[in-house]
C-alpha cells in the first residue's frame, strides 16, 4: 500500500512540473528568450539602419561628383571659348554658397577701394589664364549626411595646363535644394582660398567686411 502511494505521489509531483514549465513557456515567461529574441530585432534594425545610411552615402556621392565634374566642364568650355579669360563673379554667383559669395562680395569693395587685387590666380582653374586648361582625376573625398539634412561633401581633382599639373579640392555645402561650393583648395602651395580671402579682408579696412 505504501508503495503505491509513493508512485501515486511521483505522478503528481511530475504533473505539477509539466504544468509549471508549460505555463512558463506559453506565457512568455522565460526572460532570457525574450531578451535575446529582443536583442536579435534591434540587431536586425540596426544593421538595415547601417545599411541604408552606407547606400544613401553612396547615392548622395555620386550626386556630388557628378555635379562638380559638370561644372567644371562648363569651366574648361569658358576658357577654351572666351581665350583663356573665365567670368569668375558669373560662376560664383550661379555654382557657390552664399556664405562664399558674401565674402566675396567684401573682398570686391574691398579690391575697388584700395586698388589692390586679392586674387592671383584664377581661383576657379587654379592657373594663370589659359585657355588650355583641363580637369580630371575627380574623387570624392568626404561626403556626410548630418541631422536636420545637413550636408557637407569634398571633392578633390587634378587641373592640368601645358605647363604643369595642380592638385586642387572643393568643399560643398548643400542649401537650398542643391549642392554649391563653398571653398576652394590649391593643394600644390596648401592655399585655402577663404581662409586667404578671409586674411584680406582683416589685415585694415575691416569695414569692408
Amino acid at each position: 500500500m505504501k508503495r503505491i502511494i509513493c508512485i501515486f505521489s511521483a505522478a503528481l509531483l511530475i504533473d505539477a512540473c509539466l504544468i509549471w514549465a508549460c505555463s512558463k513557456l506559453f506565457s512568455g515567461g522565460d526572460s532570457n528568450v525574450a531578451d535575446a529574441d529582443q536583442t536579435t530585432l534591434t540587431d536586425s534594425v540596426a544593421k538595415a539602419d547601417y545599411v541604408s545610411s552606407e547606400i544613401a552615402l553612396q547615392v548622395e556621392s555620386g550626386i556630388v561628383l557628378e555635379h562638380v565634374r559638370s561644372i567644371y566642364d562648363i569651366v574648361k568650355h569658358e576658357s577654351e571659348n572666351l581665350g583663356g579669360s573665365v567670368d569668375n563673379d558669373l560662376l560664383d554667383k550661379t555654382y557657390c554658397s552664399k556664405s562664399w559669395n558674401k565674402m566675396l562680395a567684401a573682398v570686391r569693395r574691398k579690391e575697388f577701394h584700395t586698388n589692390n587685387l586679392f586674387f592671383e590666380i584664377n581661383h576657379w582653374t587654379m592657373a594663370y589664364d589659359t585657355n588650355q586648361v583641363k580637369f580630371d582625376e575627380f574623387e570624392v573625398r568626404c561626403c556626410y549626411i548630418g541631422a536636420d539634412n545637413e550636408r557637407l561633401a569634398s571633392v578633390q581633382f587634378t587641373v592640368y595646363t601645358p605647363y604643369n599639373y595642380i592638385p586642387a579640392c572643393v568643399d560643398l555645402v548643400y542649401e537650398d535644394g542643391g549642392w554649391k561650393i563653398d571653398n576652394f583648395h590649391h593643394l600644390k602651395y596648401a592655399i585655402n582660398m577663404k581662409e586667404c580671402m578671409w586674411e584680406y579682408l582683416h589685415n585694415d579696412h575691416p569695414e569692408f567686411i
